[in-house]
């Protein structure tokens, strides 16, 4: 949000930008609370992390030059948390007679004012700043704060504020979304009163289900569809409610008001609540290619598990500085070297189960090591060029 300019080194970036910003703040609010990322190595977003890259490590120091390439620099785990901890440190020496400043640092929360009390903040097992960040607006809330600006660009923190608001309905809490000419002011609490108090507690399950930054999107399925989808659908409220709230396990209930949900995403029309038996008929009467149709029932399965343990024990537990969570291992991740990826399904994809769909263009008798069969260890079949009349061994 705040690039480095005209800044020749940090020691420069932190007072000429980044410093003034939190004191253009404090002149708004007495107090401004910073929150901040915790990067682990093991986490669900490590594998979200690695796909956007990552940059050369550079050590941060006041007197060392900044790096030419600013967002290279951020794809570091390593260097973004270098910085956040040397920027928390330089706003912890602004003087106190501009207001008081709470800053993240780890797990622990330090303040330039010696007898502020931090122990419903900190320490915190929280590794995302999205969730961290609505901590602190529950904690603002219960010493007494009535009003409230949470600042970001994460979409994910405006559904988060505006679900918090339905909690709490007399603050007005608002939203400083985005930056430049698409700078707004958003008002949680007045899309909260305006969703009804049952959409507003359904909201984190719906916005997960649908995709966000660890939960997959549906293909050529956006939001808007999604919504549009819900009101044509009520029924699924309960279930988005469901997902929105820490669980032991799925109920078969809800796993049938999302597959039904699914389905009219992708056919508003359909009478059908079999998954399985809508891409059959998307494919064999309506012509629908496979990039746009709804997920097998298998996948699905596993993608609503990784909505719920987002929604649900993630968001869910937002409010809590040491949230229990279960292992992503039971909700739709697998471990692979070390880091969690989704698993995508638990039966064995086309290639492998519909052998009759693999074909090779070998015309030989004998088809060769070049043979697509061959290689993949399969039998040639009635689809192949030589018509599997090859002697091929497999």
């Amino acid at each position: 949000m705040l690039r480095p300019g005209g800044a020749k080194t940090f020691g420069d970036y932190a007072e000429k930008t980044f410093s003034p910003d939190v004191k253009s703040q404090l002149t708004r609010a007495p107090r401004v609370d910073l929150v901040w990322d915790v990067y682990k190595s093991n986490s669900l977003k490590a594998h979200t992390r690695q796909t956007r890259g990552s940059g050369t490590t550079t050590r941060v120091a006041r007197n060392t030059p900044l790096p030419r390439q600013w967002q290279k620099f951020l794809r570091s785990d390593e260097n973004k948390t270098q910085l956040f901890s040397f920027l928390a440190d330089e706003v912890l020496t602004l003087n106190i007679n501009l207001g008081t400043v709470v800053t993240t640092c780890g797990s622990e929360a330090r303040s330039n004012k010696v007898n502020i009390s931090l122990d419903r903040v900190s320490p915190c097992s929280h590794e995302e700043a999205d969730t961290r960040l609505i901590l602190h607006v529950f904690s603002a809330i219960e010493s007494g704060k009535s009003r409230l600006l949470v600042k970001t660009v994460d979409s994910d923190v405006l559904v988060l504020c505006i679900a918090t608001a339905s909690k709490h309905p007399s603050v007005k809490l608002w939203v400083e979304y985005g930056t430049g000419k698409n700078l707004r002011f958003v008002s949680a609490h007045g899309i909260s009163a305006t969703l009804g108090p049952e959409a507003a507690a359904a909201l984190l399950g719906f916005h997960s289900f649908t995709g966000c930054d660890t939960v997959s999107a549906f293909a050529t399925r956006g939001k808007k569809t999604a919504w549009k989808t819900w009101k044509s659908y009520p029924d699924i409220t309960q279930s988005f409610i469901f997902l929105s709230t820490p669980m032991q396990e799925l109920r078969r209930e809800d796993l049938e008001r999302l597959e039904r949900f699914v389905i009219l995403m992708y056919d508003r029309t359909s009478p059908l609540s079999d998954v399985n038996s809508t891409r059959r008929q998307l494919f064999t009467q309506k012509g629908r290619v496979l990039e746009a149709m709804p997920p097998t029932q298998d996948a699905l399965r596993q993608h609503i598990l990784r909505a719920a343990y987002q929604a649900g024990h993630c968001w869910g537990q937002a409010e809590l500085k040491d949230p229990v969570l279960p292992s992503p291992g039971d909700w739709g991740w697998c471990l692979q070297d070390s880091t969690w990826k989704p698993l995508w399904m638990t039966i064995p994809d086309a290639t492998e189960s519909c052998m009759e769909l693999q074909k090779c263009g070998c015309s030989k008798e004998h088809c060769g090591g070049k043979c697509k069969c061959v290689r993949d260890r399969k039998p040639c079949t009635a689809l192949c060029k030589c018509q599997a009349k090859c002697e091929s061994e497999y």
